[in-house]
């Protein structure tokens, strides 16, 4: 196996907008499990119940880590799910995803698929400002710059819009707050993420083999650059980078690996 596809996670997001599905965590639990070639070290769902977060994750394989008792427990109407391909420097059950804090602003959760070049330079910084770090991961350092800069900003995609200016690198994330789902894309599209549908519930996937799964549809890719917000009333989009440009680096994208692949483009092909 290529050093390349070693560096890859799996990310899957629900949201149900009428609160009525309470499968909401077997539905995670089996978009994760056909993401399982992304990643095998560990595999983690956690749970929006009513603004409270429940999380069950562990070490090993998603067919290890839940068993019925694990998902009758983690009952909600919006989830994110997460396996993971370790990094170098990373170690322990604490980088286990998805992570959540407590924050200013309420309960945050994080998965990433995806390497932030300049972490340890943000990490110094935060440090000096009083942040404290439980890990060596750099999915904490973007929860810290997150509750950060929610302090500054009226809306939660503000804060992400603006740690987005802070970090380098290749990411797909999501991130869980009370009311929401978010999906961010790295501006050059480096790390897949896809928007799909299944009744009432919208989803986000690192590869829409994740909707397959479940019967769901797929909608499009995300874009790079763009964040786009899951709620109640629907899914929209902010952009990083001028529309336009996210619309057309994501065509080249798909050019570049449809050349590479001598196949039409869907994420389901790992990059």
């Amino acid at each position: 196996m290529s050093k390349k596809w070693q560096e890859e996670c799996g990310v899957f997001g629900i949201l149900d907008t009428k609160k009525t599905n309470p499968d909401i965590s077997k539905l995670t639990y089996y978009g994760i499990f056909s993401l399982q070639h992304r990643g095998q070290a560990s595999a983690g769902i956690v749970v929006n119940h009513d603004g409270q977060f429940l999380c069950h994750k562990a070490h090993g394989l998603v067919a290890d880590v839940f068993d019925d008792l694990h998902l009758g427990t983690l009952t909600g109407h919006a989830a994110i799910g997460h396996v993971r391909t370790p990094a170098p420097n990373e170690s322990g059950y604490d980088v286990v995803q998805p992570m959540q804090i407590k924050s200013h602003s309420g309960q945050i959760a994080i998965s990433i698929n995806g390497s932030i070049l300049n972490a340890n330079e943000l990490r110094d910084s935060l440090k000096e400002i009083g942040a404290i770090f439980q890990t060596t991961a750099d999915f904490e350092v973007l929860l810290s710059l997150i509750a950060r800069n929610r302090v500054s900003t009226d809306t939660l995609e503000g804060a992400i819009q603006k740690m987005m200016g802070e970090i380098k690198g290749a990411y797909a994330l999501l991130v869980m707050s009370e009311d929401r789902i978010i999906g961010v894309r790295d501006p050059l599209g480096l790390r897949p993420l896809v928007l799909g549908k299944k009744d009432d519930m919208y989803l986000l996937a690192s590869e829409n083999c994740a909707f397959d799964a479940i019967g769901a549809e797929t909608i499009r890719d995300v874009l790079p650059g763009e964040i786009i917000t899951i709620t109640e009333e629907g899914y929209s989009s902010i952009y990083t980078v001028p529309e336009c440009d996210a619309h057309k680096n994501g065509k080249l994208l798909r050019v570049r690996l449809s050349r590479k692949t001598g196949q039409l483009h869907r994420w389901n092909e790992r990059i």
